[in-house]
């Protein structure tokens, strides 16, 4: 918060801001060719790098746009939605496996 209890503010004024954190969203870079193999709606298996927990999402964008990664690798950034269980938070790291597709 950036107000105390009997502060008076203008109104306008940003006061607090607040994060809905119950969905997630992590994008992974898949290899082109694999990645055509990957379609919205389908299920992925996230496993968290830290943690190593497994968690499920679902498959909410194929990007069909390449980008080259810092390996210099041909990609296309898979989005993908996941229920957070509480305890995830924004920046965390993972791997992904989509149709067998890692």
């Amino acid at each position: 918060m950036k107000v105390k209890v009997g502060d008076n503010v203008n109104n306008g004024t940003k006061i607090a801001k607040v994060d809905n954190t119950s969905k997630l969203k992590i994008q992974i870079p898949f290899n082109e060719a694999d990645a055509q193999g990957i379609k919205k709606g389908d299920t992925a298996k996230l496993t968290m790098a830290t943690s190593y927990d497994s968690l499920y999402g679902t498959v909410t964008n194929v990007a069909s746009a390449t980008s080259t990664s810092a390996s210099h690798s041909i990609v296309r950034y898979v989005t993908i939605s996941v229920t957070n269980p509480g305890a995830l938070t924004e920046g965390e790291r993972a791997s992904a496996v989509i149709n067998n597709i890692a």
